[in-house]
């Protein structure tokens, strides 16, 4: 005989098995399995695997030429908890005009990681010492290849058009947790350390969350965007 205890979890309604026997006349009942926890994150503006209706990058790179660009995007957790794994996605484009057109290599050296608390709904850009900043190698990174284009005019490298560009997946497990409190707004920078900039890097543009990213380049010049870049994070 099978019973089908419900119980109620998170404000719905389960059905869980158990098995009932009957065992030298003895009625017998085994525990339905207890739910488990639904699964709980905090930011996610990840584009889904393999989806090519978001192609648009923003340079995120340190070069030793001095050469720089920063991309920041900001983030409120409903909870206060700490950050353990992170999620992005990005973007290597080739923008040599005296070379063939062909897929680029994956080339940084190492992705820089930084928590800004906020100042004025804007990152504290060059004032204010990170919350928690830590460096990860592409393999600590797991940087995955999920597509490529050998020539695509849909966006350009640098001012080149068409260009050859590779889009990448990240994913890690952080040094050390990051605290979050409630209802308090932090941002996000990650940044490639490239060898040079014949192949730049880009974080990849993700899904609608609040229209707002922040670039600063060269010396502290800055420019905004009604866009967001794709992150997940969790505790």
């Amino acid at each position: 005989m099978i019973v089908r205890p419900r119980v109620t979890f998170n404000d719905q309604t389960s059905v869980l098995w158990g098995v009932c026997v009957i065992v030298a006349g003895t009625l017998a009942c085994s525990s339905p399995a207890a739910p488990s926890a639904p699964g709980v994150q905090m930011h996610n503006t990840m584009n889904a695997g393999g989806d090519k209706r978001i192609l648009e990058l923003r340079y995120s790179y340190a070069a030793p030429s001095n050469a720089f660009s920063e991309i920041y995007d900001d983030f409120t957790s409903a909870r206060t908890t700490n950050i353990q794994t992170i999620a992005w996605q990005g973007v290597y484009c080739d923008q040599r005009f005296l070379v063939p057109l062909a897929v680029p290599q994956a080339a940084a050296r190492s992705f820089r990681i930084a928590v800004f608390p906020d100042l004025n709904d804007s990152p504290p850009i060059l004032t204010t010492t990170p919350i928690a900043q830590f460096t990860l190698s592409p393999a600590d990174a797991h940087e995955e290849l999920e597509f490529s284009f050998v020539s695509n005019d849909a966006v350009t490298c640098g001012s080149k058009y068409p260009a050859s560009f590779a889009y990448y997946k990240y994913s890690a497990a952080l040094p050390a947790t990051v605290q979050i409190s409630a209802g308090v707004k932090y941002w996000l920078r990650i940044q490639a350390e490239l060898p040079n900039t014949e192949i730049l890097w880009g974080w990849r543009v993700g899904l609608l969350d609040n229209a707002k990213t922040v670039m600063v380049f060269g010396g502290g010049t800055r420019s905004t965007y009604a866009t967001d870049c794709a992150f997940a994070l969790n505790p």
